[in-house]
């Protein structure tokens, strides 16, 4: 195990931090960027991309597309890639975008919002009232985070055994109908669902008071190109672990791969 050679694509925080968990763990790991990746790639049995893994139709960081980068791998390479639909690099690819890696992303993610509503409120915690849309992985852990520092937490949800779940764990729970008559009830909606499911008749409800944090990926909870036109106060808070937590994050991603390489080997 130990005589695997990792290079870990990008040179930003949390990459940063993957290598560093790979070399405290005692492996051979190296970063790189799109200046010195292609001249790096032969020396190394294993290939860590970043998250998010494409931007703009390229890796991210390298402006290199993911069919050169298959052009250059060999037969022995390992891809290990994040958040991808589709596996692009055939039988040398392999995701670490696993359950494991996304509860202990969810955790990250979690932290990395109530940080926004601490940088947004003047009040204390106790006074304030949130609803979170969707009870996922990332819902459940950001309501755990909200109750354990006092928020008064909602959870809006159409799932009725989702909705069992929460209250099991002592939180209030809605569905999308009512949530959206009493929107602006709330000192800060943090959205999970990556569905425009928020009409504009419920966004113009909202207002200065109102804190919308955007943790979903694109399409996003509403229509976002109609920003402009209301009045509520708007974070896009994705890829918080990166922004908040890079060490962490890293190292999460360090861990996974690691986990898949050793049961893979049996070990």
């Amino acid at each position: 195990m130990q005589a695997e050679k990792f290079l870990v694509i990008g040179s930003d925080k949390k990459m940063q931090a993957c290598r560093s968990r790979l070399t405290d763990l005692g492996f051979d790991a190296s970063c790189c960027d799109g200046d010195t990746l292609k001249q790096m790639l032969p020396f190394y049995c294993n290939i860590i991309l970043p998250i998010p893994t494409l931007a703009n139709g390229v890796i991210s960081g390298t402006g290199i597309s993911v069919s050169e980068l298959c052009e250059k791998l060999s037969e022995n390479q390992l891809v290990f890639y994040g958040n991808l639909g589709n596996n692009p690099f055939g039988a040398s690819g392999k995701s670490y975008y696993n359950e494991s890696f996304l509860v202990k992303n969810s955790r990250l993610t979690a932290q990395g919002a109530m940080r926004i509503i601490l940088e947004n409120t003047d009040r204390d915690v106790y006074t304030l009232k949130a609803a979170v849309l969707g009870y996922g992985r990332c819902g459940r852990a950001i309501c755990k985070s909200l109750q354990s520092n006092g928020v008064s937490t909602t959870v809006v949800t159409r799932n009725p055994f989702s909705a069992a779940l929460a209250e099991n764990e002592r939180l209030e729970s809605t569905d999308f109908k009512i949530f959206c008559k009493k929107a602006a009830d709330f000192d800060v909606i943090v959205n999970t669902v990556p569905h425009n499911i928020l009409s504009k008749k419920t966004m113009e409800k909202l207002t200065k008071r109102n804190l919308y944090i955007e943790i979903a990926s694109k399409p996003y909870g509403f229509n976002i190109n109609e920003i402009d036109k209301y009045n509520f106060r708007y974070v896009l808070a994705e890829s918080l672990p990166g922004r908040f937590t890079p060490t962490s994050a890293g190292a999460n991603i360090a861990d996974t791969v690691i986990e898949m390489i050793k049961e893979d080997k049996n070990e």
